[in-house]
């Protein structure tokens, strides 16, 4: 889950979905020009409309940024990121391995 500020350092695989996803990124018609994991991205995009059901899609990509950002830079101990998939229904190391 890393920021893609400097996509000619990408892997191969990372740089294919990178200039895929770079102007088709959108969620509901709303350019949220994020770069994440599509099912991390789906996951919690999932729970702002189960808590949310009547939001905007321009409010959501907020709340979705807001998500991704305490995700990718606050630290949190191994346990909390098995809490933390499990709620979002991923695997629950997913955070685990994304990181090492």
């Amino acid at each position: 889950m890393e920021l893609y500020n400097k996509p000619d350092e990408l892997k191969l695989d990372e740089r294919i979905m990178y200039d895929f996803l770079k102007n088709r990124c959108s969620l509901g018609g709303t350019n949220a020009k994020l770069f994440c994991d599509l099912g991390l991205a789906k996951a919690i995009y999932l729970k702002i409309k189960e808590a949310h059901p009547d939001i905007d899609n321009e409010t959501a990509v907020k709340y979705l940024k807001v998500a991704l950002h305490f995700i990718r830079d606050i630290e949190v101990s191994d346990e909390r990121k098995v809490s933390r998939a499990k709620r979002l229904s991923l695997n629950p190391n997913y955070f685990n391995k994304r990181n090492s």
